[in-house]
């Protein structure tokens, strides 16, 4: 027997990591979720390197005043 993680996108079943499955046998699949922690997992490190890949540029108050850049209201 053979499991894996994978994803779905509407379509295919694709596997997170390489599988050796024979090719060109018929095959049972039982489709379950995977646990509530491995779906809601995070990987931070790869997150965090993205956003330092993305270099946005902004007023470096934006914090501060967002209501005012995003709604344009006053901030006293």
């Amino acid at each position: 027997m053979v499991q894996f993680t994978g994803h779905f996108d509407g379509r295919v079943i694709t596997p997170d990591e390489r599988v050796e499955i024979p090719v060109n046998i018929p095959l049972r699949v039982t489709i379950e979720p995977a646990s509530k922690h491995e779906l809601h997992s995070v990987n931070w490190k790869r997150l965090l390197d993205l956003a330092d890949e993305c270099a946005i540029e902004g007023p470096e108050d934006l914090a501060e005043r967002h209501d005012h850049y995003a709604h344009g209201k006053r901030v006293e």
